[in-house]
C-alpha cells in the first residue's frame, strides 16, 4: 500500500542497528546510509 500524501516518513529511534534489521526484514530495501540513519524504499517509490 502506497503511502498517500507523504513521499517520505523520518522516525527518531534509539536503537539504529536494531531499527535497520527490523525495516529489512519487513521488505523495505536500503537506499542510503550514513552514520546516524539509514533511508529505505518500499516497492512503490515511497520512503523511510
Amino acid at each position: 500500500m502506497k503511502i498517500v500524501g507523504l513521499d517520505s516518513l523520518i522516525f527518531g529511534v534509539e536503537d539504529v542497528a536494531g531499527s535497520a534489521r527490523f525495516l529489512t526484514d519487513y521488505g523495505l530495501t536500503p537506499v542510503q546510509g550514513t552514520e546516524i540513519g539509514d533511508r529505505f524504499e518500499a516497492i512503490d517509490g515511497t520512503r523511510w
